[in-house]
């Protein structure tokens, strides 16, 4: 009986290291991306109405899967004592960077 509590908590202990390193992983991509090829134009540049509460984000041409793909304009919770930086591309040389959209104090 003892032997099996030790594997249970050998293996549990292993999946919870190893579901903590992806969310770390998950969080280190959240930084700059950088592409060989250029945004296409946005879909849609009509701005979303206030709503209180609530930080208006565009639509964006965010880079997955090794493709751009198009985030519809949507809403977020504002957050006090913090403004919202919308997501961005910039060229830099033959490249582009990708900025994902992020809150500053």
């Amino acid at each position: 009986m003892l032997e099996r509590r030790s594997l249970f908590f050998a293996l549990a202990g292993g999946t919870i290291a190893g579901s903590l390193a992806l969310a770390q992983d998950a969080q280190a991509q959240r930084g700059p991306v950088f592409v060989d090829r250029a945004p296409p134009p946005p879909r849609d540049t009509r701005e979303l109405p206030p709503r209180r509460g609530y930080v208006a984000v565009p639509g964006h041409w965010q880079w997955r899967n090794n493709r751009h793909d198009w985030v519809r304009a949507r809403h977020v919770p504002e957050r006090r004592g913090y403004r919202y930086e919308g997501p961005a591309w910039q060229q830099e040389g033959e490249r582009w960077r990708y900025s994902p959209g992020a809150w500053r104090r």
